[in-house]
């Protein structure tokens, strides 16, 4: 289950609920706007935080960030 998030803290993947792209934060890169994400309160965390989770959420993989699921 998503929830919303303005902290990339304690967390691996962020979703965006702007364009349902999920980001892996430890791999993200300046293209992704991280920051940008969490400013505009479009940010949401995953529970449990897993790929497989966003992906039951209709999340897409970013392809910047993550290169193959």
């Amino acid at each position: 289950m998503s929830k919303p998030t303005q902290t990339k803290r304690g967390q691996r993947y962020l979703g965006d609920e702007g364009n349902m792209i999920v980001h892996d934060l430890e791999r993200a890169r300046g293209s992704c706007e991280i920051d940008e994400i969490l400013d505009e309160s479009r940010g949401v965390r995953f529970d449990p935080d897993i790929l497989e989770q966003a992906s039951l959420e209709k999340f897409r993989p970013c392809n910047r960030c993550i290169s193959s699921y």
